[in-house]
C-alpha cells in the first residue's frame, strides 16, 4: 500500500474519531454514536472500493 494512500486514509479517518472524542460532542452519547457510524460506514466502503478495485 503506498504511502500517500495510506496518509490519505489517515486524512479521512482521524477528523471523524477527534470529532466524536471532542470536548463539544461530550456527553451526547447520540452524536458520538452516529459520527463513529459514519466512521464505519466509510470504512466498510472504502475497504469494497480496495477489494473491488
Amino acid at each position: 500500500m503506498s504511502n500517500v494512500y495510506v496518509r490519505t486514509l489517515e486524512r479521512i479517518y482521524k477528523p471523524l474519531v477527534d470529532i466524536a472524542n471532542s470536548d463539544r460532542v461530550a456527553g451526547n452519547e447520540q452524536a458520538q454514536f452516529e459520527i463513529m457510524q459514519a466512521y464505519e460506514l466509510l470504512d466498510r466502503a472504502t475497504t469494497r472500493l480496495i477489494v473491488r478495485g
